[in-house]
């Protein structure tokens, strides 16, 4: 998914969701459930409160004298803040950068423009994530118009650091404990387990809350492992950005992610920077940066062809089930001592897989211990073709074999007469839409999910912010007895089943 490096800004009215999930009431939490909330510190520091507005001519904004509003500066660590105003108040918000003289600022929004967020826009209530190279114009009045004073800013406007790891906003609630519940009734059934499958993050194009979600599914539905299906980061950098910022999206998610067990796979956006994405990271920089910490971690299966490697397998032996993460933009990259491409081989627009994928696949990960066994395939774009896929999305250079041979896998034909365990279904997204489809003539299922971050390509689906569905990402859990699959949507999204 194309999708540029820019802030993100959260912001809107605190909502409560109903019992359906979508659907929200609104509601301002209490300064006493604030007060116990140990998932959010309350911060004061650098911020400086003044009588005045900011009257805006295009986009220059320039420091005015007045009495009903006040307003600051203020510039953040790398964090996420939540501001609430007290009932009658009421903020907005611009990102900025410093003006041509002292007095005035130019209004300077780094996120993309394709993304519709509130800025410039009176509110009561908002999640912000914030960076420290950027600053923020905050200005609060009084609802009814009435004088209001910097003095009274404490007393106003509450500022606190969220901790993204552990924080459930009050509008994610509901749906959380809702959806645990359907997770945990048809966990009831025999010979069932779950796990989480999460993609296309794009950690600056996101609201974050994901991660303190999935560590409650982990622990109200004894969930152990989680996969990730590729673009972590957006890897549309600006020549000045340079691979340092792709360097610093990666420990920022390695940071949110510390105690979830991720197995993941690359995405396109995961690799390359630059005006027109003409740098590229190499397989060792890949691999150091993005699956080490992880594979160490999880226990995973590498392939045998040593370090560094893209490819790999993670066995649940308590489930007897087998993840097998396939990396479909396999091949090394052709880079100069700068990074620079020298080809028009670029992992952000081609993807294929390799021979020696394709053999470890079929020689070694495809082989499970006896027919108790099943195994889950996920990568960012599964090998279908553009007629399958639709006009949204690129095509993986198509493989006829690896479909064949999967074909003759489930069938156990062929080469695979002997091979043990069945394959549940493949697991991908890049698409950010939703969809389930039967390839060759029904043999396997691959399916693809909307993505957790707000950009969605899913016809007719708001992913608002401040509501349930401002993230996407489902917990898949697997009916061995009855060979049947369900996907229950957390977020945005319905739920789907399909049999294997």
């Amino acid at each position: 998914m194309k999708i540029s490096k820019k802030l993100f800004l959260l912001a809107g009215t605190l909502c409560i969701t109903s019992t359906m999930g979508i659907g929200s009431i609104c509601a301002k939490a209490d300064s006493a459930s604030r007060a116990s909330d140990t998932t959010l510190t309350k911060i004061s520091s650098g911020i400086e409160w003044e009588s005045g507005s900011f009257a805006s001519n295009g986009s220059n904004l320039t420091k005015e004298t007045n009495s009903q509003v006040i307003r600051t500066v203020a510039s953040f660590e790398k964090q996420q803040i939540l501001i609430e105003a007290e009932d009658g108040y009421s903020f907005k918000v611009n990102e900025v950068s410093a003006g041509s003289t002292n007095d005035s600022y130019n209004v300077n929004r780094r996120y993309s423009l394709e993304f519709v967020v509130p800025y410039n826009e009176w509110m009561h209530f908002g999640y912000f994530n914030v960076y420290p190279e950027r600053q923020f114009t905050i200005e609060v009045r009084k609802d009814d118009g009435s004088q209001i004073n910097a003095s009274d800013a404490e007393n106003i406007i509450s500022l606190y650091k969220v901790d993204l790891q552990n924080h459930i906003p009050d509008y994610y609630k509901n749906h959380i404990k809702n959806k645990i519940e359907v997770v945990n009734n048809l966990q009831k059934n025999p010979g069932t387990s779950s796990f989480v499958f999460i993609t296309d993050v794009h950690i600056q194009h996101n609201t974050k809350h994901s991660i303190a979600l999935i560590k409650e599914l982990m622990k109200r539905c004894g969930i152990k492992d989680v996969l990730g299906g590729g673009d972590w980061v957006t890897a549309w950098l600006s020549d000045a950005d340079g691979k340092q910022g792709l360097k610093d999206d990666y420990d920022e998610l390695t940071y949110l992610f510390k105690d979830i067990p991720l197995i993941k796979t690359p995405g396109n956006h995961d690799w390359a920077w630059g005006s027109n994405n003409q740098y590229s990271l190499t397989e060792p920089e890949m691999y150091e940066w993005f699956y080490k910490g992880d594979i160490e971690k999880t226990g995973a299966v590498k392939n045998d062809n040593g370090d560094p490697t893209t490819y790999f397998y993670k066995d649940d032996t308590e489930n007897k089930m087998r993840y097998i993460s396939l990396n479909v933009m396999d091949y090394e990259v052709n880079v100069d001592a700068n990074g620079l491409v020298k080809d028009d081989k670029n992992k952000t627009w081609y993807y294929t897989l390799s021979n020696d994928q394709i053999k470890w696949l079929k020689d070694v990960a495809l082989k499970m211990p006896d027919d108790n066994w099943d195994c889950v395939i996920f990568s960012h774009i599964g090998v279908y073709n553009r007629e399958e896929a639709g006009d949204n999305c690129d095509t993986v250079a198509l493989r006829d074999d690896v479909r064949q041979m999967l074909n003759d896998f489930k069938n156990k034909t062929g080469e695979f007469a002997d091979y043990k365990g069945s394959l549940v279904g493949w697991l991908t997204g890049h698409m950010h839409m939703d969809n389930m489809m039967y390839l060759n003539n029904g043999s396997f299922v691959t399916v693809y999910s909307d993505g957790d971050t707000v950009c969605s390509s899913e016809p007719g689906r708001s992913r608002a912010i401040n509501t349930v569905n401002e993230q996407s990402f489902q917990v898949v859990t697997v009916d061995k007895n009855k060979r049947k699959v369900y996907c229950t949507i957390i977020g945005a999204g319905e739920n789907r089943s399909f049999k294997y």
